[in-house]
């Protein structure tokens, strides 16, 4: 029984290197080799991928125009949400449509350098993600934990941040452009990414660097951060006087964002772990899209976060709905007024003065 990642792509033994076959060598196989689920499954990732797509999309698209239009919302700490805004965004936009094409034609019909390119760039912005995250973890527990020790973070520091961000992002997602580790099919061979399933050592060593450095350090920092976070909370009072409502409810959104990262990526993250160190013939393509599609929908979560527990992003978001209301009346109340002073009701007006002269 074949693996739920690369079924029908050659196995280890296709190249002798543990990578198995091209992407685009699917071209060759027959239809019952192509098809690893059922029409019908196919057809339901589709259509969780188009929406995923279309809520991620519109969502953050909105929450960009709204800090655009809004320089109030431009403070350092914003600036980095801004960061992982653009990072969730660029997922729906470069990502799903090429994942939706693929589960329409039920198979990737993309070829191998673009299967490269893709695992790449998701790699690369699902790694900023979690890295921005565990920025902004590690910002609220310096600022509540010694709020007399340290200054406010500046707008340079935040972009300073930002660049950190990327450059670790790239060190641990650059590796299998040059040899360490390897892009290749998953997720019934309609996505691509790491090579979980390939024995070999540089595959397993840089399986074992990139989830040590993507998600184990991430996670404890965040940990650590939050812990801190509480422990302070509780024992000093005097302390948090200096510590506004508004820190701790930014401290709080950014735990709600930890939380539903690590909800949505969890079962992707054990599921790649047994692909390369368990069994992973005991999981069928069916089930190891779940975790995927799980992963992928992360994009859509932040922006409902940002307007329901940010009040920064709150007010903003119903100043601009006020504006547009108003806007839509004032041309619903000026269209009236224009055509009650138009030509035609104009020279009624004047004859009937005219015959009343």
């Amino acid at each position: 029984m074949g693996t739920p990642w690369e079924r029908g792509s050659g196995g280890e033994g296709a190249d002798g290197g543990g990578r198995g076959q091209a992407p685009g060598a699917v071209d060759e196989a027959s239809d019952e080799e192509r098809l690893l689920m059922s029409p019908g499954a196919y057809a339901a990732a589709a259509v969780a991928l188009l929406l995923i797509g279309l809520v991620g999309f519109i969502s953050n698209l909105l929450v960009m125009i709204l800090m655009c239009k809004n320089k109030q919302l431009w403070t350092p700490l914003n600036a980095i949400l801004f960061n992982l805004v653009c990072s969730d965004f660029s997922v729906s936009v470069l990502g799903n449509p090429i994942t939706l094409t693929a589960a329409l034609f039920r198979r990737w019909i993309f070829g191998r350098t673009v299967c490269v390119i893709y695992g790449f760039f998701m790699s690369l912005l699902g790694i900023a993600s979690i890295t921005t995250l565990m920025v902004l973890s590690f910002e609220r527990y310096v600022m509540i934990s010694k709020p007399f020790h340290v200054r406010r973070l500046s707008q340079k520091g935040a972009l300073a941040l930002i660049g950190a961000i990327w450059v670790y992002s790239l060190v641990l997602t650059t590796p299998p452009l040059f040899g360490w580790g390897d892009y290749v099919n998953e997720s019934a061979n309609i996505s691509c990414s790491v090579n979980w399933e390939s024995k070999t050592m540089s595959a397993t060593t840089y399986i074992i660097f990139l989830f040590a450095m993507g998600l184990v350090v991430p996670v404890i920092v965040i940990c650590f951060s939050y812990m801190n976070i509480i422990w302070t909370m509780k024992k000093n009072a005097i302390t948090m006087g200096r510590v506004t409502k508004a820190e701790t409810r930014v401290a709080f959104m950014v735990f709600v964002m930890i939380v539903a990262f690590l909800v949505a990526w969890t079962p992707y993250s054990v599921l790649a772990l047994l692909v390369a160190f368990g069994d992973a013939s005991l999981v069928s393509p069916g089930i190891a899209v779940v975790p995927a599609l799980m992963a992928k929908s992360s994009i859509c979560y932040n922006p409902v976060i940002y307007v329901g527990l940010n009040t920064q992003f709150r007010s903003a978001w119903h100043k601009l709905l006020r504006v547009r209301a108003v806007s839509e009346t004032s041309q619903e109340v000026g269209g009236e007024h224009t055509a009650m002073l138009s030509p035609s009701h104009y020279m009624s007006h004047t004859l009937l003065e005219g015959g009343a002269g």
